[in-house]
């Protein structure tokens, strides 16, 4: 019997990627392992979220001795009417995998605790209010405060950016690069050129298009 072809070392497990789809009236942000559902959870699994890592981002971890697995959490939030859903799911508290649409603050705000493989807060309702229109730059604050944010994927600020700009830093292109801003879903990008051109009113300097 001929010897088995060795095509090589087998591929490494990549990690779960975070994929946006952005567009007009579309915001969709996905991340991780969504395949677990409500009915997925046992009522009987101790409450402490402590045991057996399982693998989280495609990292495994090595399990202590008769532990268990950490509980498994599904919270899901759905507006069809605006067109808007979330669907977190977590292991031991940790957010394992998600899926947001129709509400671009809060997608920023799970990638980066997904990235950061980060412990979500007890009650996952707070996590809906940065859609809400009290975080809202247009819902009554003041759109150009320094401390109001425009790019929800990075937490830049206005502050940041016309600090930024008086730096030199005088078109969009060049705030993400110092910044980040703009570097993410690139939503926030009419929202940067927008504080330029208030620091250029102000300021009396010239904006690059």
């Amino acid at each position: 019997m001929a010897a088995p072809a060795d095509f090589g070392p087998a591929l490494a497990v990549q990690a779960h990627g975070v994929v946006m789809l952005k567009a007009e009236g579309i915001d969709v942000v996905a991340a991780g392992d969504t395949s677990a559902d409500p009915w997925d959870i046992d009522p009987a699994h101790p409450d402490d979220g402590h045991g057996a890592a399982e693998p989280v981002h495609g990292r495994d971890c090595a399990a202590a001795p008769g532990a268990t697995a950490p509980r498994l959490g599904v919270s899901q939030w759905s507006d069809p009417e605006h067109g808007r859903y979330v669907k977190m799911v977590t292991r031991g508290g940790i957010l394992t995998g998600f899926i947001c649409v129709g509400m671009p603050r809060t997608g920023a705000e799970l990638t980066l605790l997904f990235e950061r493989g980060s412990e979500l807060p007890a009650d996952r309702s707070l996590l809906l209010r940065y859609d809400g229109p009290d975080v809202d730059p247009a819902g009554g604050g003041d759109a150009f405060a320094l401390d109001a944010t425009v790019c929800w994927c990075n937490g830049v600020t206005v502050g940041a950016i016309t600090a930024s700009a008086a730096a030199g830093n005088t078109d969009v292109a060049c705030i993400g690069s110092a910044t980040r801003a703009g570097t993410g879903c690139g939503g926030c990008r009419g929202r940067i050129g927008e504080v330029l051109e208030r620091f250029a009113l102000t300021n009396s300097t010239e904006i690059v298009g």
